[in-house]
C-alpha cells in the first residue's frame, strides 16, 4: 500500500471529492459497491491478513470502529481499485443530518459521518469543517488518521 498526495490523474469531473495538499491518500481494493464520499472500513470479516488490509467496504453497524477513510471515487462492485483519503482535508464526505461546522464526527453504520451521541461510542473519525450541505448530503471534514 502506498501513501502520498492525491495526484488527479483523472479529469476533475471524474474525481469529485477534493483533498487538500497535505491529505494522505491510499489505494485499496473494493470488496463491494462503494459510493464516492462514503466512509470505508477495512473488511475485517476476511480471514487472511493480506486480504484484511487490502479490501475495503462501506462502514457498517457492527464494524464501524474499523473505519479508515473516505472513498474518493466510486466502485460498482468488488475488485475495483479506489483511492481513499485516510487523513486530512476532504470535501464531499457523505454526512448525516444535523452536522455543523466544528462537530466531532464518527463513522456511522450507513457509510456516513455523524455527530450524534449514539455514534459517539465509536472512535472520533474527524471534525466537520462545514455544516451539512442539505442538497448533496455532504460536508467538508478533516479526517483523523485511523490507519
Amino acid at each position: 500500500m502506498s501513501f502520498g498526495h492525491l495526484a488527479h490523474a483523472k479529469p476533475s469531473l471524474e474525481v469529485p471529492i477534493v483533498t487538500g495538499p497535505h491529505a494522505d491518500v491510499a489505494t485499496f481494493t473494493s470488496n463491494a459497491a462503494i459510493a464516492a464520499g462514503q466512509v470505508v472500513m477495512l473488511d475485517i470479516t476476511l480471514t487472511t491478513v493480506s486480504d484484511r488490509e487490502k479490501y475495503v467496504i462501506a462502514s457498517t453497524a457492527a464494524l464501524g470502529a474499523a473505519a479508515i477513510g473516505v472513498a474518493l471515487e466510486a466502485a460498482t462492485g468488488a475488485e475495483e481499485v479506489i483511492r481513499v483519503c485516510i487523513a486530512g482535508y476532504c470535501e464531499g464526505v457523505s454526512c448525516a443530518a444535523g452536522v455543523a461546522a466544528g462537530d466531532s464526527l464518527y463513522a456511522d453504520d450507513t457509510g456516513q459521518v455523524d455527530d450524534t451521541a449514539a455514534a459517539a461510542t465509536l472512535p472520533v473519525f474527524g471534525v466537520a469543517l462545514s455544516a451539512l450541505d442539505a442538497v448533496a448530503n455532504t460536508c467538508t471534514a478533516y479526517i483523523y488518521r485511523n490507519y
